[in-house]
């Protein structure tokens, strides 16, 4: 994972001057400039100047112009856009260029050579958040997702590799064929995966983990006692099976 760390642009003289408005700032100046003046005056006329007088014209110049370069560091940073790079692979480490990529941050992708862009303005990242990328295939079901910090560099590249999404779940309720009524106490299981077996409740819901993505057909076997067992096809993802078995 790459973590960078944002700086400003070198500062420019003038600019940083510009920037001294803040009344207490002016004021500072003002008062270095008459010192100074008092100073060569009483240096005209023979006259020794205190030491500590010396020592507070130069402060009264620096305070205000670091408080410039401070406004202009922030300005800078803030003003700042980010130009991610984003290129994807399937398993097997062959390049996409029909996946579906978004940001954690905003902004739309664009197609570019090789992959895709994406722009962040600076000021729009909260702070101390990683950024979030996520493309998706979904005609081949693989899915990918990786997260960077961004910081100084304001072009990064990321490298994300898509791997088979078996994250859905399947879900459904078990009734009986001649009432239509929920079944309490059958025990359902996606085929293969008996270990992961549970037990209908007075709803006869069930929601079991698909080992599949949305949408990809899973084979679900319910059985409970008084009735046939039932095997039946249905896509994972969030619309439920109706599984109905028979007495018998």
């Amino acid at each position: 994972m790459t973590i960078l760390t944002l700086f400003a642009e070198p500062p420019n003289p003038w600019s940083i001057v510009t920037q001294v408005t803040n009344p207490y700032s002016l004021a500072a100046f003002a008062l270095a400039i008459l010192l100074t003046i008092t100073g060569a005056i009483m240096r005209s006329r023979g006259r020794n100047i205190p030491l500590p007088v010396w020592i507070l014209i130069p402060l009264l110049v620096a305070m205000p112009l670091g408080a410039a370069v401070f406004q202009q560091f922030v300005s800078s940073r803030d003003q700042a856009i980010y130009r991610v790079r984003i290129s994807v692979y399937d398993p097997q480490g062959n390049p996409l260029q029909d996946a579906r990529v978004s940001s954690s941050f905003g902004g739309e992708p664009k197609k570019v050579e090789a992959g895709w862009e994406v722009d962040i303005p600076a000021a729009t990242i909260p702070k101390g958040d990683k950024l979030r990328i996520t493309a998706v295939r979904e005609s081949s079901f693989l899915r990918g997702q990786v997260e960077i910090a961004l910081g100084e560099e304001r072009n990064p590249s990321v490298n994300l590799k898509l791997m088979y999404d078996a994250t859905a779940v399947v879900r459904g309720q078990i009734v009986d064929e001649a009432s239509n009524r929920a079944i309490a106490g059958a025990r359902v299981t996606v085929v293969g995966y008996g270990n992961e077996a549970v037990v209908t409740k007075a709803d006869g819901n069930f929601v079991l983990p698909a080992h599949k993505a949305v949408e990809q057909q899973v084979m679900l076997q319910a059985e409970a006692r008084g009735y046939k067992a039932e095997s039946q096809w249905h896509p994972a993802g969030d619309y439920p099976a109706v599984i109905k078995l028979k007495k018998e």
